[in-house]
């Protein structure tokens, strides 16, 4: 028999009883006693209550005959260190199905992890629906060439109604949801859709225009992948992107990459010089910090909050300090961002990286 409790209230014999207990000091931590009669589960919120119940999963055998469990009596007082704890799953180069991220939420929650980065664009490809942008979910954004060989299952997209439902199945497993939409580079999707978005094609090397205008997604990084930072039509873009993710997904961070950018094509094309002159700018290190301080606004203007990966700190002094850092490139990194006084958000690829060689 599984119950609400009231606080206060005695927990009847041979019962597993759930409550919420406002003296808890952490709104994720829980109380969890074993008795010889009575199971008792507190938090303060339900989502202490949620990381019990894992507790309680755990200390059952994942197969077994018995009839009867013998758990050993005790009591445990358990809270995260960290209010962030996360995941990150790559499905621009690689396509997962949903019924498969189901089972890696369901996996995150079992181990109280309470959020789910969702890398969801890259060179390899765009797997978001965006409404006012279809071409963005055409085969040539989506699916891999044939040649490369690759099963089937590996393109695709996900519909904005198979977005919303994850959203709420990882709700009622107490996770978040932090999509990623991966600009300037690693952009190539956009650029082979709508090209107007880019630098310039003369730029783009004799080998790759004939690829751009007849096939599919990138499979390389450091192609020429970038979105014009100078181009307004680039930033109503993005604006009209974000829009559209921030009505699907309700958590308070949404991610816009800024990593690896290409910058030898800004330096090539006359009008980004011209452009940079104009600003006063020296470096495309500063072209690169006017485009995280654009995208930053329209984020902050749905009403979240900006996240990019440590690479935007190449020019610190002028990136705005609404921008949360998430650190990938060592240890060091994490230690940079904090000092320059950004929210930061650790995950060393030396440390936390399952695939990395």
């Amino acid at each position: 028999q599984t119950e609400a409790l009231a606080p206060g209230s005695e927990a009847p014999k041979g019962a597993i009883t759930l409550g919420l207990d406002p003296a808890i000091g952490n709104r994720e931590g829980y109380v969890l006693t074993v008795k010889a009669d009575r199971v008792t589960l507190n938090g303060q919120t339900e989502n202490g209550v949620f990381y019990g119940i894992q507790t309680l999963r755990k200390s059952i055998p994942a197969e077994t005959k018995a009839t009867s469990i013998l758990l050993p009596a005790g009591s445990i007082q358990d809270e995260p260190r960290f209010s962030y704890r996360g995941m990150h799953l790559d499905v621009g180069r690689h396509f997962f199905p949903i019924e498969f991220v189901k089972k890696y939420i369901d996996l995150l929650a079992l181990h109280n992890m309470n959020t789910f980065h969702w890398h969801l664009t890259d060179d390899q490809g765009w797997r978001v629906e965006i409404k006012k942008y279809p071409r963005l979910t055409s085969e040539k954004a989506t699916q891999f060439p044939p040649e490369y060989g690759l099963p089937a299952d590996q393109s695709g997209f996900y519909t904005q109604e198979e977005l919303k439902d994850l959203v709420a199945y990882a709700a009622a497993r107490q996770v978040r949801i932090v999509p990623e939409i991966d600009v300037p580079g690693h952009s190539w999707p956009v650029l082979i859709c709508y090209p107007e978005l880019a630098v310039n094609d003369q730029f783009f090397p004799d080998y790759v225009m004939p690829f751009r205008e007849t096939y599919h997604v990138w499979g390389h990084q450091f192609t020429p992948n970038t979105l014009d930072p100078t181009k307004e039509s680039v930033y109503r873009f993005l604006d009209d992107v974000f829009t559209e993710l921030a009505a699907i997904f309700p958590c308070e961070y949404v991610h816009f990459g800024g990593d690896e950018v290409n910058h030898s094509l800004w330096e090539k094309a006359p009008h980004i010089k011209a452009f940079m002159e104009e600003k006063g700018m020296k470096s495309v290190k500063e072209v690169q910090s006017y485009f995280v301080t654009r995208v930053s606004e329209i984020i902050r203007s749905k009403g979240k909050k900006p996240v990019g990966w440590n690479d935007i700190l190449s020019d610190a002094k002028n990136l705005p300090k609404s921008a949360h850092i998430m650190s990938w490139i060592g240890g060091s990194a994490v230690k940079d961002a904090a000092k320059y006084g950004f929210p930061t958000i650790a995950t060393p690829s030396s440390h936390v990286y399952f695939d990395i060689r």
